[in-house]
């Protein structure tokens, strides 16, 4: 279940970040890495977008998919394509590893920054 190359004990900023989480709406959905999308729901009330690959063998497009949303979580891909993907899935929150892709800015015209640590920041999706 949890990938080979991450450690099982969170930090305290990932805990920070579920408890921040927990506070929010019950069942948001949240999206971020294929990684992050194993464990949220573990320890959180949320649904995620993508979760690890090999859950998926009958899914033929998700590693396309996943490269998409990808994307999208290290602000590379266009506002436009990120704002109809953000209201086609219906994402609350947009959970970044600042220790796996580092600062970035991310769409402020679609994101707030709710949260914030040293390993960990969290976006609400604005709706409008």
């Amino acid at each position: 279940f949890w990938p080979f190359w991450k450690n099982v004990y969170f930090s305290s900023d990932d805990i920070a970040s579920f408890r921040f989480l927990e506070k929010q709406q019950s069942n948001s959905t949240v999206l971020t890495d294929d990684m992050a999308s194993n464990y949220l729901p573990a320890f959180v009330r949320v649904k995620t977008i993508y979760g690890f690959s090999d859950f998926y063998p009958r899914y033929p497009d998700y590693y396309q998919d996943f490269k998409n949303a990808l994307k999208i979580i290290k602000s590379e891909e266009e506002i436009g394509k990120t704002s109809k993907f953000l209201k086609e899935n219906k994402v609350d929150f947009i959970y970044y590893d600042k220790t796996s892709y580092g600062e970035r800015d991310h769409y402020p015209d679609l994101l707030s920054p709710v949260f914030e640590n040293g390993e960990i920041k969290i976006y609400s999706v604005k709706k409008n």
